[in-house]
C-alpha cells in the first residue's frame, strides 16, 4: 500500500487534482493525506474526508509531521510538494524529517512569473535549486517548462467530465478562468458587443490576496454593468464543472497572449471543455497551439465572434468527443504509477539516481 501526500495551499475541494486523488483512493492501492496551507488555518483531510483543521503557526508544523508519521505507518511515503517559493522552509522542513520519503517537486506554473527584481530573483534561484537537488522526482504541468527544466517529467492536465450525452442551444457561452491579469478583458467586451443576443458567463475567484484585488473587482464590474450579456457567477468548484458546462455552448478561453504569466501555463479549463465534449475557442497562447487539433484558435474580436457563428451554424467543428478517453485521472495515474511512483529513488535522497537537476 503506497500512502501519498499532498501539500498544497489550495482547499481540497478546489484542487485542481482533487480527481486524481479520488482515483487513487478508488484503486484500493493508495491512502492520501491532503494537506491544505491555507493562509491562516491549516486543514488536513485523510482519504477525502476532513481529519482536522487549526490555525496556522510555525510551532504547528510539529503537529503536522506527527500526523504524517501516523498516517505513514510502515507503508512506502510519497510527498506531493505542490507549494511555491514562499514555503520553502516548509519543503525543508518535511525533507529533514522524512528523509527516506519519495518526494515530488511540482511546478505547476512558472514561479518566477514576472519577478525583475534582482535580490528577488536571485533568492528565487537559490530556492528552486535547492528543491531541484533535494527532491527524488520533479514534475511539471506545461510540456513548455520541460525547457527550463533539462530532466523533469511532464504531467499533462486532464479532466473528471466526460462527453455529455445529450447537446440543446443555450445561447450561453463560459469563460472558467482566473480573474487576475491573464484574462482579457477588453477581449471579452468585444466579443460581448458583436454577439449581444448570446450570454458570456465567467466563473472564477479573484484571488483575495493579490495587490490589485480591487482593480480586478473594479473592471469585472464593469464588464457586468456595461454589457447585458456578460454575467458573473463569482467562484466555483471543481464538482459544479458538469452543472456549468451543461448549460453551455461554447468555452471561451480568452488569455493575454505575449505575456510572461500565460506563457507556461497549461490550463485544466481546455481540458474541461474539450472533455465535456464542447467547442474550444482560445487566443493563441502556447498551450492552445499544442491542442490545435482540438481547439479554434483566434486573435482578434472579429476572429472568436466569426468562429462563434460558424459552430452555431455546425460549420467546422473540431471536437469529435473523444478527447476524454486519453485525457481523464485513470490515464494520469497510469502515467504516474510507470514514470514517477516505481523505481529505486523510493531510498534516501541522496542514494537516488536522478542526477541534478539543470
Amino acid at each position: 500500500m503506497k500512502r501519498v501526500v499532498f501539500i498544497t495551499f489550495k482547499s481540497y475541494e478546489h484542487y485542481f487534482r482533487k480527481y486524481l486523488i479520488q482515483r487513487m483512493i478508488e484503486s484500493g492501492d493508495y491512502e492520501t493525506m491532503y494537506i491544505a496551507m491555507l493562509g491562516e488555518k491549516i486543514c488536513i483531510h485523510v482519504n477525502g474526508r476532513l481529519l482536522i483543521s487549526y490555525k496556522y503557526r510555525k510551532s504547528k508544523y510539529l503537529k503536522v509531521i506527527k500526523h504524517i508519521k501516523d498516517f505513514r505507518g510502515d507503508g512506502k511515503l510519497i510527498i506531493w510538494y505542490a507549494l511555491t517559493f514562499g514555503y520553502w522552509k516548509i519543503y525543508l522542513f518535511f525533507r529533514l524529517n522524512f528523509p527516506r520519503a519519495l518526494i515530488i517537486y511540482d511546478i505547476f506554473d512558472y514561479f518566477y512569473y514576472d519577478e525583475q527584481k534582482k535580490k528577488r530573483l536571485l533568492q528565487f534561484k537559490v530556492i528552486d535549486t535547492i528543491h531541484k537537488l533535494t527532491a527524488n522526482r520533479v514534475i511539471v504541468l506545461s510540456r513548455q517548462l520541460t525547457n527550463v527544466y533539462k530532466k523533469a517529467h511532464w504531467l499533462n492536465n486532464a479532466s473528471h467530465l466526460t462527453k455529455k450525452s445529450t447537446y440543446v442551444v443555450h445561447n450561453r457561452l463560459a469563460v472558467i478562468a482566473a480573474i487576475d491579469y491573464r484574462l482579457d478583458f477588453h477581449l471579452l467586451e468585444q466579443i460581448a458587443r458583436g454577439l449581444p443576443g448570446i450570454e458570456i458567463a465567467i466563473y472564477g475567484w479573484i484571488k483575495p490576496k493579490q495587490k490589485d484585488i480591487q482593480r480586478f473587482k473594479q473592471r469585472m464590474n464593469y464588464l457586468v454593468t456595461a454589457n447585458q450579456n456578460i454575467n458573473y457567477y463569482g467562484e466555483y468548484k471543481n464538482d459544479e464543472l458538469e452543472n456549468i458546462l451543461s448549460t453551455t455552448d461554447i468555452g471561451l478561453a480568452p488569455y493575454v497572449t505575449d505575456f510572461t504569466l500565460t506563457k507556461y501555463i497549461n490550463p485544466d479549463k481546455y481540458f474541461h471543455y474539450l472533455c465535456y465534449g464542447l467547442e474550444v475557442i482560445s487566443t493563441p497562447i502556447q498551450a492552445a497551439r499544442e491542442l490545435n487539433k482540438w481547439i479554434h484558435i483566434c486573435d482578434s474580436p472579429e476572429g472568436f465572434i466569426h468562429t462563434i457563428r460558424r459552430i452555431y451554424e455546425g460549420e467546422n467543428l473540431k471536437n469529435t468527443g473523444e478527447f476524454w478517453k486519453e485525457n481523464n485521472w485513470d490515464k494520469r495515474l497510469r502515467e504516474l504509477e510507470a514514470d514517477i511512483f516505481e523505481g529505486d529513488s523510493c531510498g534516501h535522497f541522496r542514494k537516488r539516481k536522478m542526477g541534478r537537476l539543470r
